[in-house]
């Protein structure tokens, strides 16, 4: 109610008559057209709206373009993590010790105007072989992303917006520490090793970090063009990055620097967290499906694990085991945290 959401132009239709443009689509928020007046009417007439959709559908991003439009204060909360501290303040008694108040800090949701509650996995990522057989889960619940250093160290992130949680692990999961990556306020998705001590974070906005292993401090940091929800792979030199949930099947290779070096295709949209290993790239998608290609978009292999997306992914080995001898490869492939970071998609609900 403080602000405005902007008033459409006119333009002449087919038929020479005068016809409204899109409201949403002028905030960058497609595929609701046909229900966009409902949208509109609730908002006029502050009138409660369920949005019901699959995961990847824009919802989230409909709330904060509405949200930004109207000028509201927007919040978001990971339900997941949330304690009822962090939502509500801290509570004490009146003097007279007949109601409670609340201490607000500037995280409570008291001040907010615009409210999203997300729900995130509550389990830790999950081991896999190349060819598809579960080994178990690995470190913290709540986990998307993970990043091996090839010589013992497991790294995996429970995100929040603002508030991502990384666990230090070595091969048998003892933790050797945490720390929190705040990346701008972002949401990391996916992870992977960049050596001397830092690690590449891809995020649910479509940004990639360099953050320090053991500090989460940002290095750098660059946007990927046409990305959500976006996966990441380091080779040595350069980065691989997927298109995410932005409707494309783009896997983008970069600089470390932030430039484009080339768009190589899939055929097979909605690819989220990405791996790279032994000069291959394993891509996992929205279906739960994951598949391996060359660095051309070949397709090489996939499998099926379970029917939750994939917002992160790597592939290595866990340990310090060393380089396989090639006819040795079939017998140390259950040795490979053949894909860490396979996690339930984040389920969301939200109120305004």
């Amino acid at each position: 109610r403080e602000g405005k959401v902007p008033k459409p132009a006119r333009a002449s239709g087919s038929d020479g008559k005068s016809n409204m443009t899109r409201v949403l689509a002028r905030l960058g928020v497609f595929g609701y057209e046909r229900i966009e007046p409902a949208i509109l009417a609730a908002l006029a007439t502050e009138k409660p709206l369920l949005l019901v959709g699959a995961h990847g559908t824009a919802k989230s991003l409909l709330l904060e373009r509405l949200a930004a439009a109207l000028g509201l204060e927007h919040r978001h909360y990971n339900a997941s993590l949330l304690n009822f501290d962090d939502l509500v303040g801290y509570p004490y008694p009146t003097e007279d010790r007949t109601e409670l108040r609340y201490v607000q800090t500037p995280g409570t949701i008291w001040g907010a105007q615009s409210v999203f509650l997300g729900f995130d996995t509550q389990g830790p990522v999950k081991q896999y072989t190349t060819t598809g057989s579960f080994i178990g889960n690995f470190g913290q619940g709540g986990a998307t992303g993970s990043a091996l250093d090839g010589v013992g160290h497991v790294w995996t992130v429970a995100p929040n917006f603002g508030n991502n949680l990384i666990q230090k692990y070595d091969a048998s999961q003892t933790s050797l520490g945490s720390f929190t990556a705040t990346v701008n306020g972002n949401w990391i998705e996916d992870m992977a090793w960049g050596g001397n001590n830092s690690i590449w974070a891809s995020t649910y906005e479509g940004n990639v970090f360099n953050i320090d292993a053991t500090t989460g401090a940002v290095n750098s940091f660059f946007s990927v063009a046409n990305s959500n929800y976006t996966g990441v792979g380091f080779d040595g030199t350069n980065l691989w990055l997927t298109g995410g949930l932005y409707g494309n099947d783009n896997i983008y290779q970069y600089s470390t620097s932030g430039t484009l070096l080339q768009t190589i295709h899939t055929s097979f949209n909605d690819g989220m967290g990405l791996g790279y290993y032994a000069g291959d790239l394993w891509v996992g998608y929205l279906n739960g499906d994951v598949r391996q290609y060359d660095l051309n978009g070949t397709l090489l292999s996939s499998f099926s694990a379970g029917i939750n997306a994939h917002d992160g992914l790597e592939v290595g080995v866990i340990g310090t085991t060393s380089t396989p001898e090639p006819a040795s490869v079939s017998l140390l492939a259950t040795g490979l945290l053949g894909i860490v970071g396979f996690v339930r998609r984040r389920r969301k609900t939200q109120t305004a």
